[in-house]
Order: structure tokens, then C-alpha cells, then sequence
């Protein structure tokens, strides 16, 4: 575990252009010889998956990139009561909201399901919502049943709400830099929802969400787009998170 940690939090990982912009005596060669083109770390998604790490409810550390909060809310039955429900926050709530202190969980939509289903889930109410409230009121926490649908579904949203801001002006057909959508194709679960080299990442968007691999397909008339990183940081970090919840 130490070691693990002690890799996720490497400043490389934290914070890549500040770190890689010092002069280091050990490979001292790649950083003056520009070996690491800061401008792309910056944008690149992958890397931004990396800049720092969570503890979910298994006590198990992981990349903020590949993490999901979860929240306890209430749901009014009537003007006197009101049940508590452990539901998915995927948008920073505002402030005096009736959410209840955040937990976070690991980006796997079979991951989850298996923790929601195995009756694990109340390791993963929120530490500060325990310690507020009498164990009557957190043993009255419930699970939603479609926990793993409500966040599929609170995802493709967010990624509709900020497709209406991505560019795909791009003068690079070789998909560098970029992440590749393949809106149609195959859907068996052969088939990884994410393939990436050295070179190009492209992402079976049709596996990963039908719906909006059908919104998108019919929006640009093609089925194949390419998103340049630099000018759609948002968009791809959602793009990957929706496709590693269904990796």
C-alpha cells in the first residue's frame, strides 16, 4: 500500500508541467532536451487522470481520474418524513444542498454493481455522515437499486451538457494527441471499449453508450470523429470516464 501510494502521489503525476519544467540532475537529458512536451501533458486526459489520488470505501487508494463520489440524499415521502439514499455525484454540489459529505468509489460500472449487489455498499457511506448521526439514522441509509444505471445515465449528461462547447476543427487526420470515436461497429463485449498506443486512443463509443453514440452519429453525419486533446480538456476527460465505467 505505502508503495502504491507513494507512486500515485510522485509529483510528476501531481502536478507533470511545474515538476518536468525543473532542471533535475537525474535524467537530466530527457528534461533539457525536451524530451516531455508540457503543453500536451496539460491537455492530455490520461495524464489529468493521474494529477491525484482517493481513498474509496475499500480503503484502497486510487487515480482522481478513474473515481466517483457518492453522497447520502434524502428522498421526501411526505411533509414529515423523508428516506436517505446513497446516490452518485458526478457535478460539485452547491453549497447548502441536502447532500451529505461525500465518499468516493472506483470508475467500474461491474465493480460497482458488485458492491451494491454483495451488500458492501455501507463501507461507503460517507465517514463525516457517520459521525454526525446516531447509527438509527445511518442504518436508515439505503442503496438505490439502479445505482449503476442512475450513474451511467447522470454521465451521459454531463457529456451532452459539454459536447455543445467541443471543437473538432483539427488539421491532424492522424489522430495524435486526440481521442478517436467510433460511433458505430461492433458492440460485442469482446471487443475493449478502449485502445490506446503511443500514437493514437480511440474509444468504442458504441459500447460505451448506445444513445450517445447514436446523438452524436446523427448530430455530425459520420460515424468516426476525432477530438483534439487541447481544445476539449472536458470533453475527453468525460469521454474516458463514461468508457472506463463500461471498460
Amino acid at each position: 500500500m505505502k508503495i502504491k501510494r507513494e507512486i500515485l502521489e510522485h509529483p510528476v503525476l501531481r502536478n507533470p508541467e511545474k515538476w518536468l519544467n525543473i532542471e533535475r540532475s537525474h535524467n537530466a537529458k530527457l528534461y533539457n532536451s525536451g524530451y516531455y512536451d508540457f503543453k500536451t501533458l496539460r491537455n492530455n486526459p490520461f495524464a489529468n487522470m493521474l494529477t491525484d489520488n482517493k481513498m474509496d470505501g475499500s480503503r484502497t487508494r486510487f487515480p482522481i481520474g478513474q473515481m466517483h463520489q457518492l453522497a447520502v440524499d434524502f428522498k421526501k415521502i411526505d411533509t414529515e418524513k423523508k428516506d436517505l439514499f446513497l446516490v452518485p455525484v458526478v457535478t460539485k454540489p452547491e453549497p447548502n444542498t441536502t447532500l451529505y459529505a461525500a465518499q468516493y468509489i472506483l470508475n467500474n460500472r461491474k465493480y460497482i454493481n458488485y458492491i451494491f449487489n454483495s451488500g458492501q455498499w455501507r463501507r461507503f457511506i460517507p465517514p463525516k455522515f457517520r459521525f454526525k448521526n446516531s447509527s438509527s439514522v445511518v442504518s436508515a441509509v439505503q442503496p438505490l437499486s439502479d445505482f449503476g444505471d442512475v450513474l451511467q445515465g447522470l454521465l451521459e449528461q454531463k457529456l451532452l451538457d459539454a459536447w455543445r462547447d467541443t471543437d473538432l476543427s483539427s488539421d491532424n487526420s492522424s489522430g495524435e494527441h486526440s481521442l478517436t470515436l467510433y460511433l458505430t461497429g461492433d458492440n460485442t463485449e469482446d471487443i475493449p471499449v478502449v485502445v490506446s498506443d503511443n500514437i493514437s486512443s480511440k474509444i468504442m463509443m458504441n459500447r460505451c453508450s448506445k444513445s450517445i453514440a447514436e446523438h452524436l452519429a446523427r448530430e455530425t453525419g459520420t460515424d468516426k470523429l476525432i477530438i483534439p486533446y487541447e481544445k476539449n480538456k472536458e470533453s475527453c476527460a468525460l469521454i474516458l470516464q463514461l468508457a472506463y465505467y463500461n471498460n
